[in-house]
């Protein structure tokens, strides 16, 4: 079933009287916006997600070396900290460094992973 989307003046799309009144867009450009990916398929695709700040939890699973790097895109390491003051960016306190240098030695495995970091505090 298509659905007679149209755009208002302000970009939003809708099916009402409110989303085409004067200087209402034309309905192509409801289309879904592309995205510049490319057309793979995205269970080539997996991201991890690493709670660092519980490193040495037994709930944790494994330790930073046992990411199976080698399959996944992108690592999220959870959590450093950002200090407003100097800018600078730190590991959680109780993490240490060596953990943090364990994570960023994963490019070795795999060079074309991606390593994020989440900061907070």
């Amino acid at each position: 079933m298509a659905v007679n989307l149209t755009v208002s003046e302000f970009g939003f799309c809708g099916t009402t009287g409110e989303s085409c009144g004067d200087g209402c867009q034309s309905k192509d450009k409801c289309k879904q916006p592309d995205s510049g990916a490319s057309s793979g398929n995205v269970q080539e695709r997996i991201i991890g997600y690493y709670e660092a700040f519980k490193y040495d939890s037994d709930c944790q699973g494994m330790n930073v070396k046992q990411i199976p790097v080698e399959s996944l895109a992108l690592v999220n390491w959870r959590l450093c900290l950002y200090r407003p003051d100097s800018y600078g960016i730190d590991p959680m306190p109780h993490v240490g460094e060596k953990t943090l240098k364990d994570f960023t030695a994963l490019k070795e495995r795999n060079p074309h992973v991606v390593l994020g970091v989440s900061l907070g505090g």
